[in-house]
């Protein structure tokens, strides 16, 4: 105890206790940051694992409704995930496998099995077809038209009422005076699968409209995105015009839809 007149001095923590204590809260949030690290990066993982599986099953609601004769290997890419299906065999039944990875990785979140048979239900069967009129229940949309193709064109069969099976195109190129100019086409694909492919590039206009050597056909109330791609053998220039019209397997078409460059 300080005697009277004398200041009262208050002693302070030492360099060495400061250093203790930082030591020992170091070394007690070390391991609870490492902790709650470790659960955020798990429910991001649960997220994305999940997300994937939305994707995996909406891929495998298209097998369901795609009629066996289209079945066929592809990749959707989208901006966040990549999903591959691949088809084996080419008589009934084909094993699909699809998988679901993260956009441009080989890494699989989810992988989905089944067995596709050529029969009137089920995976392979592309359900039952629509009775009415095709054409009139078909609609298109989206595409780019660039100097060398179409691409990136989405259809739709908008009836819930039955599958449509899209059997040829009707196309015309009109140059920057609007007037029909003869342009060569190589190549017809819908859903990544070809649908057209001559030894010879056809000169459209033709004659006779454009007739698949593969039939698309369309489950029912589905939305094909980026479907569409069409190849030309040669440069199409500015302002050119391209007008199709999609024809269906009870001889109906569709209205005329238009694409400018």
């Amino acid at each position: 105890m300080a005697g009277d007149g004398e200041p009262l001095v208050r002693r302070g923590f030492t360099l060495i206790e400061i250093l203790t204590a930082i030591v020992l809260i170091a070394l007690i949030m070390i391991p609870v940051s490492l902790v709650l690290l470790e659960q955020v990066r798990t429910a991001g993982r649960a997220d994305t694992e999940s997300k994937a599986l939305e994707y995996a099953r909406r891929e495998l609601a298209i097998v369901n409704q795609t009629a066996f004769a289209s079945l066929a290997t592809r990749t959707d890419t989208q901006s966040v995930f990549d999903i591959v299906r691949t088809v084996t065999g080419t008589t009934s039944p084909k094993s699909v496998v699809i998988e679901v990875r993260p956009h441009g990785s080989t890494e699989k979140l989810v992988t989905l099995n089944t067995t596709a048979t050529d029969r009137l239900f089920g995976a392979g069967s592309g359900s039952l077809a629509y009775s009415g009129n095709q054409g009139s229940v078909f609609t298109a949309s989206g595409g780019t038209l660039s100097r060398t193709d179409l691409k990136h064109v989405d259809v739709t069969n908008t009836t819930t009422e039955g599958s449509i099976k899209m059997t040829g195109v009707k196309m015309t190129f009109y140059d920057t005076t609007g007037l029909p100019t003869t342009k060569n086409l190589t190549s017809i694909a819908m859903n990544g699968s070809d649908t057209y492919h001559p030894a010879t590039p056809l000169s459209i206009p033709s004659t006779t409209p454009v007739p698949f050597e593969s039939n698309f056909v369309m489950a029912a109330d589905t939305t094909y995105n980026n479907a569409g791609e069409f190849i030309f053998a040669e440069n199409l220039p500015k302002n050119y015009t391209l007008t199709i019209q999609f024809g269906f397997s009870d001889d109906t078409w569709s209205i005329i839809y238009t694409w400018n460059r």
